[in-house]
């Protein structure tokens, strides 16, 4: 298994990401807002994700663009144990977006269990969703 995150797996539709805040669900599962709905267009892997950070809560650019890095990092680390093996059971292919709405700089360790627990809610949304319908 590689751990890559490839650039069919960013979210960089503008169309897709206006229709995705537009129509997505969404729950916050503090220090992140996850916004997500499945997917409309043809896409290769099983979700495709896109990251902000807020400029209202970091002005500099430095601050911002290094807990982005962290946070791809996470994400990169745990999607195919807590994301993909999930989607693959239930045929799911998802569009996500992870807005960081904390106000304090984060550091890995901490990242790491938000986003362990964070893709552990969306998963266990997903698959109740999927047992409804």
């Amino acid at each position: 298994m590689r751990r890559k995150f490839s650039k069919d797996e960013r979210l960089v539709s503008k169309k897709d990401i206006e229709r995705l805040f537009e129509e997505g669900n969404s729950f916050v599962k503090y220090p992140f807002k996850l916004v997500w709905d499945y997917a409309y267009s043809e896409i290769k892997h099983e979700a495709q994700v896109g990251i902000v950070v807020p400029k209202r809560n970091f002005k500099l650019a430095v601050d911002r663009n290094k807990i982005k890095r962290l946070i791809r990092e996470v994400y990169r680390y745990h999607k195919h144990k807590n994301l993909y093996s999930k989607l693959n059971d239930v045929n799911a292919n998802i569009q996500l977006f992870i807005i960081y709405i904390g106000k304090e700089t984060p550091d890995y360790q901490y990242l790491e269990n938000k986003m362990y627990s964070s893709l552990k809610r969306l998963t266990s949304v997903i698959l109740a969703e999927k047992d409804v319908k």
